[in-house]
């Protein structure tokens, strides 16, 4: 429909700006992409899903390491969209509890969970059951994404990653045992 056209050609636009202008520029962007995405939710989303981790990793890549505030307004950016294609941590669901990001290293995947993540199709739409119940298993280029960020020499990149990989596997597993 034109609506869908639309939405894809101003998502296009708006991760375009965000690869493009510099860091002090990309405020009204990632806004953008912020309502884009809660307007249009978890399933249209993660069709995109590739184009959407490459953007926000590159606007946590690009930050400045002097400016605290474009710091924090990337990673930031990255987890609403790692949020929105993955669901919020469990953590972040018990609303009592203040939020706060630790940089925690995953040490080690269970071998179920791994055979699933390696087993992923990239061409296969997500499946509704995976997108109605919160969670989703990322596509297998954004699992490549992720894993070649972990060597990079900026911390923040580093902690948005390990962040990203926690936030799936651990919110999954804690899905699964709960079935």
């Amino acid at each position: 429909s034109v609506g869908d056209l639309f939405c894809e050609d101003l998502l296009a636009r708006l991760c375009r700006a965000c690869l493009s202008a510099p860091w002090n520029g990309r405020t009204g962007a990632f806004d953008g992409l912020r309502r884009l995405l809660g307007l249009r939710g978890r399933k249209w989303s993660l069709v995109y899903e590739v184009d959407l981790i490459h953007t926000a990793l590159f606007a946590v890549r690009d930050s400045p390491r002097e400016v605290a505030a474009a710091a924090r307004q990337s990673i930031g950016f990255f987890v609403c969209v790692c949020s929105t294609l993955y669901g919020d941590p469990a953590a972040w669901k018990d609303e009592s509890k203040a939020v706060v990001l630790q940089d925690v290293l995953l040490t080690k995947l269970a071998s179920e969970k791994f055979e699933t993540l390696s087993g992923a199709n990239p061409d296969k739409e997500p499946s509704a059951s995976a997108v109605d119940s919160g969670l989703a298993v990322p596509q297998e280029a954004v699992l490549h994404q992720l894993i070649g960020e972990l060597t990079s020499t900026k911390h923040l990149v580093r902690f948005a990653i390990r962040h990203s990989l926690r936030q799936i596997y651990m919110d999954s597993r804690e899905s699964d045992t709960s079935k």
